[in-house]
Parts: structure tokens; C-alpha cells; sequence
């Protein structure tokens, strides 16, 4: 008996390791296929752990970095706290003042109110200040 309750314990023990296991990389395949969120402390961490998801523009200041993906579709929506803020460059033009951002994935953080302060458009992202907040939007490939 005591031979016996050993062996289930050892069984338990492996399936829950094995769980573990199965969780963690479902947690990287999950990153990796680009459905559900992603939240970084600041751009070094951003980059380290999210790597390619990270856009070359986002400032060096960027804090609170929220990439949010679809369940359907493609595309990300992304937040993120900067005082530099997202400068105009070769990456990004200025972008139409008066036009809104009007993204068409959603996610409960973003804003109610229509974005169109410091507009710019990186590439295929449209980006928007509201606050210290700092909100863009990829259509996706």
C-alpha cells in the first residue's frame, strides 16, 4: 500500500509539473500568435521580452506599454506613458489633426473620446496623445 501511494503521489507530481509546463509555453504561443495582451514596465523590458512586437518609433521613455491583439483578425492597438513623446521622423509624419483615431479592433482601456491631438502616422500605425497617454493602432498584415 505504501509502494502504491508513493507511485500516485509521483504521478501527481508529474502531471502537475507537465501542467505547468503546458501552461507556460501556452503562454508563449499565445504571445506568439499574436491574440490577446501584452504589458511592459518600460521599452528596455518591451524590448527584451516582446522583441519584433515592439515598434522602432516608440519612444525611449515609454512606460506602462500595453500591445493589445485581436481574437479575430490582425492588427494591435497599443498604450503607452511618454513626457518626449512620439517625435515626427523618417518613421513618423504628422498626422491629420482634425481626423480622428478610429481603430477597427477594440479593447475595454481605450478611450471613449475621439483622439486627435499630436497626431502621427508610422508606417502602418496611427498614433494619438491624449493626456501623458500616448494610444496607437496597427491595421495589421
Amino acid at each position: 500500500m505504501q509502494k502504491s501511494h508513493r507511485k500516485l503521489t509521483a504521478t501527481v507530481a508529474v502531471s502537475l509539473a507537465l501542467l505547468v509546463t503546458t501552461s507556460l509555453a501556452g503562454c508563449s504561443a499565445w504571445a506568439g500568435s499574436r491574440q490577446g495582451y501584452l504589458v511592459f514596465d518600460d521599452k528596455g523590458e518591451a524590448v527584451s521580452e516582446g522583441g519584433k512586437d515592439v515598434p522602432a518609433w516608440l519612444p525611449d521613455d515609454a512606460t506602462g506599454i500595453t500591445l493589445d491583439y485581436p481574437a479575430t483578425g490582425s492588427g494591435y492597438l497599443m498604450k503607452f506613458a511618454s513626457a518626449a513623446g512620439v517625435p515626427v521622423s523618417a518613421s513618423c509624419a504628422v498626422g491629420p489633426e482634425n481626423e480622428p483615431l478610429k481603430p477597427t479592433i477594440s479593447a475595454d482601456w481605450w478611450p471613449k473620446q475621439p483622439l486627435t491631438t499630436d497626431r502621427r502616422v508610422c508606417g502602418a500605425t496611427q498614433v494619438a496623445r491624449l493626456g501623458n497617454e500616448w494610444y496607437a493602432w496597427a491595421n495589421g498584415s
